[in-house]
Parts: structure tokens; sequence; C-alpha cells
């Protein structure tokens, strides 16, 4: 990551002969009054030089307008927020006849005009919602459009309570109070500056440095870069940024950030998946590559919409066999394999595409949550059959590898970690015991609805009985109900339970075996178990790869 001399600054050193912007996937200007009111409090009430904390910068191509010129990364709501302060100075001065003062902060620092030059520069361009009423007010021009955006109104009051705090200073101190104010406290308010190099810089600084509460994403910076790039091909704007805000509303924030490494493995032709750090580097280069932006978008949107979505939000699946699959992989917490099934959407059969997700919920279960391997190597797997795909390899070929992971080969082994396995969670509990439900009573299954199922512990949480700590979370001790079922004996005894919910239990054959049991103990969970190990056996095996 390059960061380029990290210095301190003052304020006036930040702005004067200096240009900033504000990129597209920046949020509008959301400081309301009591964020205003801190700032001013702090500035007003300290001494000369007080921090401001960090700003991050990234240095942008010059310009014949602006020579020296940067996107701000993090920084404008506070340079925002000051430059409002010094144009209500300005327009205070002018009302209290100090003209010249007035319009030398007004050259020096907000509207820049250098000797020599013909144009005015703005040190500051806020991102398109916000641009012109911004530029308006820091030009005191009258603004006409008459719209209720919420960072509209965040400006207005911004300067309105700048006028009424400067206006109460130039009663107490005179307008050389407000000079000395602006030249000692504002001007030399301090920064840290640190400049980043690319895209990607600021992406890893943001990831390593995520506890400052900073939210800025990959997906902002791929939203920038499209919509930088159609300007630069004449296309609409704020149609790009659409493509990307309806993704990201639709997949969610928190599933749009793997949406985006995911399709980069999915596509990418390396020998080995782009590294999360060099993410930006692979987006700007395609970005750029595809040919029209809208190829670029479309292609994206299709992935996202059409496929990921569905592994992401089973529900939405209207495909009800491609559904229950992505639901056992969603429950099994399987991640890594999405690059790949993205490749399998894009290029398989229906039959074809669930015969993959099948042997990828066979080999996850077996490699990662049974005997605890290391599923970053599954990964490693996952990504070279990305490549057989796309070379046009059979389907029939790529099975046959999953077969051939270590994880598939040693029945024993399987069993043995099986017999003692601790469901992670309650997903990953409730999958388990749905499948092997399922090779029980077969066909009969497609009457049991996942959704409706919960479940159980057979010996309570809340009673006292041997083993309870080791044993508790055990598979052995987990069963599952049908929906209606009477739970109010969730905390009982097992003999109370068994008459109370067991024997009424039609719909659900494991639970129903319990009511052979005459009373339920440590042991018991450890025989169950190891009987439940004999079925998980034949269920995840590899001939069921096929």
């Amino acid at each position: 990551m390059a960061i380029i001399n990290p210095k301190p600054k003052s304020l006036k050193e930040l702005i004067r002969d200096k240009h900033y912007q504000v990129p597209l996937y920046q949020r509008s200007y959301d400081w309301e009054i009591d964020k205003v009111s801190e700032l001013w409090d702090d500035v007003y009430k300290n001494d000369p030089g007080y921090f401001l904390g960090i700003v991050l910068f990234k240095p942008l191509p010059p310009d014949d307008l602006y020579p020296i010129k940067f996107e701000i990364v993090d920084g404008q709501q506070r340079l925002a927020t000051l430059l409002l302060l010094l144009r209500a100075a300005v327009e205070t001065l002018e009302q209290a006849g100090s003209k010249g003062t007035a319009h030398e902060f007004q050259r020096d620092y907000i509207n820049q005009k250098s000797a020599g030059e013909k144009e005015e520069r703005l040190t500051l361009i806020l991102s398109k919602r916000d641009k012109n009423k911004f530029e308006y007010l820091l030009r005191g021009e009258p603004f006409q459009i008459k719209k209720k955006l919420s960072s509209w109104k965040n400006l207005d009051k911004a300067i309105q309570f700048f006028h009424e705090k400067l206006g109460d200073l130039i009663k107490d101190q005179g307008k050389d109070g407000i000079i000395n104010f602006i030249n000692e406290k504002i001007l030399k308010l301090s920064f840290t500056e640190i400049l980043l190099g690319t895209d990607s810089d600021v992406y890893q600084f943001f990831e390593t440095l995520n506890d400052r509460g900073m939210d800025l994403s990959i997906a902002d910076l791929v939203k920038n870069r499209v919509c930088a790039e159609a300007a630069r091909q004449g296309d609409d704007v704020e149609e790009s940024a659409l493509t990307i805000d309806k993704i990201l509303e639709e997949l969610g924030s928190g599933k749009l950030k793997g949406f985006l490494l995911h399709y980069c493995w999915a596509n990418d032709e390396g020998k080995e998946p782009t590294p999360k750090k060099r993410l930006m580097d692979w987006y700007g280069k395609r970005i750029s590559q595809v040919g029209k932006i809208n190829d670029f978008l479309n292609h994206l949107e299709k992935y996202a919409l059409q496929y990921y979505i569905n592994f992401v939000k089973p529900n939405k699946c209207v495909d009800l066999n491609k559904k229950t699959a992505f639901t056992f992989l969603d429950a099994l917490g399987a991640t890594r394999c999405y690059p790949l099934l993205l490749m399998g959407e894009e290029s398989l059969n229906k039959k074809d595409s669930i015969r993959l997700c099948k042997a990828i919920e066979i080999l996850t279960f077996r490699h990662s949550t049974i005997l605890k391997r290391d599923a970053k190597v599954l990964e490693g797997i996952f990504y070279q059959m990305i490549s057989d795909l796309r070379r046009l390899k059979p389907i029939n070929k790529i099975l046959e590898v999953f077969k051939k992971q270590d994880a598939m080969k040693d029945n024993e082994q399987f069993k043995l970690a099986f017999a003692e396995f601790v469901p992670a969670n309650h997903k990953i509990a409730r999958y388990t015991l749905f499948k092997i439900e399922e090779a029980m009573i077969g066909k009969k299954q497609a009457s049991l609805s996942w959704d409706d199922l919960t479940l159980e512990h057979i010996l309570a949480e809340k009673l006292d009985w041997e083993g309870r700590e080791e044993y508790l979370k055990r598979l052995g001790n987990l069963t599952l109900l049908s929906p209606g079922m009477n739970i109010d004996a969730a905390d009982e005894p097992f003999k109370e339970k068994r008459k109370k919910v067991y024997e009424k239990e039609e719909r659900v054959k494991i639970t129903r075996d319990l009511t052979r049991f005459p009373d339920f103990t440590k042991d018991t969970i450890i025989s169950r178990q190891k009987d439940l190990a004999e079925h998980a056996v034949k269920i995840w095996d590899s001939n069921n790869i096929s």
C-alpha cells in the first residue's frame, strides 16, 4: 500500500492553491447542527492549532484550471463545513464594511484566483447531488432550485449557524475580532494529511483501519470508477450509478462486498485468484477494457441479480430444485464456492448445475464441517474448477476431481469425527439431521418442509444431568420437530417429553425413534450419535457425487 509522505498541515496549507473534489461514491453532506456546533465549540474554545484529525486524499492528474487537484477519500464533511464558515465570515465582514479583507479571504481560500489567472476555481466541489447548491452558497449567489433534500437543508442550516455565531462575535469584538479568529483559529487548524496513490491503496487503507468507523467499501470505489468511465464515454452517469445502487439494494451492503470479490474470481483468468488488496486494480482494468460501460454493467447485474442473489438469499430462487441446493450450501456457510457457482450458472445446464451443487455440498460437509480442515484449501480447488469450466471441460471430469479429494477417501476417519461432532450453529445441526431424516424415509421427505422444522435438545439445557457441559450440544442430543408440535415440555425430563412430544410426532422419523429409549443419558447420546454416523457415511459419500 503506497502512502505518500504523511505530514501535519494547517487548514491554510491544505486549501491554498489547491482544489478538492468529492467522488461519486461519497455520501451527501450530512452534518446536522449538533455536529456543526460541536466543531465550532472545539475550534472556538481551544488554543490555535487545534487538531481536527486525519484527512485522506488521492492525487488526481492536473489540468489547466486545477494544477493541484485531489479526490477526497475522508474529510469531506469537515472541509465543507469549514469552507461554509469562511464564507459566512466573508459575508459578515462585507456587511461590516471590510470588503477588502472579505475579498482576500474569498479569493485566497474559497473561490480562488491567483495573479495572472483568468478564471476562478472553487476550492471544493461536492458530489453531484450537492455540487450546485454548495457552489452557489460559496459564491454568495441566490439558488433558485427548490427541493427538500436533507443535504441541502443541512448546508443552509450550517451557514446560517455560522452567521449567527459570527454576528455575536462582531458585536463583542468588532470586525477585527472576526479577522483575528479566521487567521489565528480557523486557518491554523491542524490536520494530518495522508495521500494514497491508487484506488487499491484507498481500499486497503480502509480495510486495515476499519475500527475508525469508516464505511468506504470496494463497492463505493467500483461505483466511482464506473461513473468516471461512463462520463468519459459520454454515457449517463446517473444511470450507471443507479445500476450499482440497484445491486446494492437487492443484495444488501453486507453481501455486495463478497459479490464483487467472487465476481472477480469467476471472471479472472489468472493462474491464482486476485488478492483482495489488488481487487481495485482488476476492476479498473476490466471496466476500461470491456468496451462499452453498459456492457460491463449488464454483465455485473446479470451475475448479481440472476445468479448470486440465489446463493445468499435462497428463498428468492424460483426454481425449487436449485432453491433446495442453495439452501443446503447456505446452511453449511459454504461461501468459498460462490465463484465456482457463478461460473456454473453461466456455463452449465440446470441438471449439471445442481450436480455441481451436490458435489460442493458433500465435499464441504466432509472437509470443513466434520473433519475441520482448512476451508481455504477448497478455495484453491474451486478456482481451478472455474478454469476447467471456462475451457469447457465436461462436468463428469470435474466431478471426478471432487471424488479424489483427501476428505472423500477415509470413511473410518469421517465416522470417528462425526461420532464426536458438535454443530457450530443451529443451521448446521438442522441441515445434518434433515439429511439423515431424508435418507431414512426417502421420497416421503417431500411432505416435510425444511423451513418449518425446529431444532430440539433432547436433554434440556436447564436441567442438571451428568455430562451436560460436554454433551448438551452434541448432535446425539439434538432432534427435529415438525410444525405444530407441543414444545411446552422443552425443559422437562426426557420421560415427560417422550410422552408429551416424541410419541405424538407423526412426521419426523428421527424423532419418533426416540420413543424406543426407556431413558436418555450421556451414554445414550454417545450411542445414538454413533448410530447417526453410520447413516452419515452413506449420505456424504463419494458415490453420491455423480
